[in-house]
C-alpha cells in the first residue's frame, strides 16, 4: 500500500524519498545541484556512518550559533518560496524580518528541535514519537506535504553555506538520508492527524 503522505518533491518533480531509496538521483536546490547516493541496506534508514557524519558535522553548525543558522535557514526558505512566509502569522508582516523577535525566536526554536533530533539519531525509539508529535502539530499550521521538500532544500543550502568544504558529497548524502526519514515520519503523522 502506498503511503498516505506523498513524498516530498524536488523542483524536478522527483520524490526526495524515492531518490534516497533508489541508487542515484539529482536534486536541484537553488543554484546548487546535489548528486545523491543512498547506500543503506536497512530499508529506508540512514546507515550508521551517515548518522555519524551528520552528528559530527552538526557540531560545527551548532558552534555558529543556532539562532544565526536558523535565520539563515529561514532566509533561504523564504527566498526560494516567498509564499511560505504566509504560514507564519506571528511574523509574516514584520520588516525587516530578521529584526522581529518572534521570527528570531522561531528560527532558534526550529534549530533547537533539529539539534535535539540529531542528538537522538542513535535512539530511534525516542526520536520517532517526537517526530510524529511534531508532524501532527504541523497539520494545524496549514503545512502541506510539498512543504517538506522546500524545507529540505533550504536546509541543504544552509548546510552548504555553513559547512563549506566540509559539506562533501558523502556528508550531503548523509543529511539527505536523515532528512528523508524525518520528513516522511513527520508528514505521515501530519496527514494521519488531519
Amino acid at each position: 500500500a502506498s503511503s498516505p503522505c506523498p513524498a516530498p518533491m524536488t523542483s524536478e518533480g522527483m520524490s526526495l524519498l524515492a531518490m534516497c531509496v533508489t541508487a542515484t538521483a539529482m536534486v536541484v536546490a537553488g543554484a546548487i545541484t546535489y548528486r545523491l547516493v543512498y547506500p543503506s541496506s536497512r530499508a529506508g534508514l540512514p546507515t550508521a556512518r551517515q548518522a555519524m557524519l551528520v552528528t559530527s558535522t552538526w557540531s560545527k553548525v551548532r558552534s555558529m550559533g543556532l539562532e544565526a543558522v536558523g535565520i539563515m535557514f529561514f532566509s533561504n526558505l523564504f527566498k526560494a518560496h516567498p509564499e511560505a512566509l504566509g504560514l507564519f502569522p506571528k511574523f509574516k508582516d514584520a520588516r525587516p524580518l530578521e529584526s522581529s523577535p518572534e521570527f528570531r525566536a522561531h528560527a532558534l526554536n526550529v534549530l533547537q528541535t533539529i539539534d535535539k533530533a540529531i542528538a537522538l539519531l542513535d535512539d530511534l525509539d525516542t526520536l520517532v514519537p517526537v517526530l510524529q508529535k511534531l508532524g501532527a502539530k504541523h497539520a494545524g499550521y496549514g503545512v502541506q506535504p510539498e512543504h517538506y521538500d522546500w524545507v529540505g532544500a533550504a536546509l541543504l543550502d544552509t548546510l552548504a553555506a555553513g559547512l563549506g568544504d566540509e559539506f562533501t558529497p558523502e556528508v550531503k548524502q548523509s543529511y539527505v538520508a536523515v532528512y528523508a526519514v524525518v520528513a516522511q515520519t513527520m508528514c505521515a503523522a501530519m496527514t494521519k492527524s488531519k
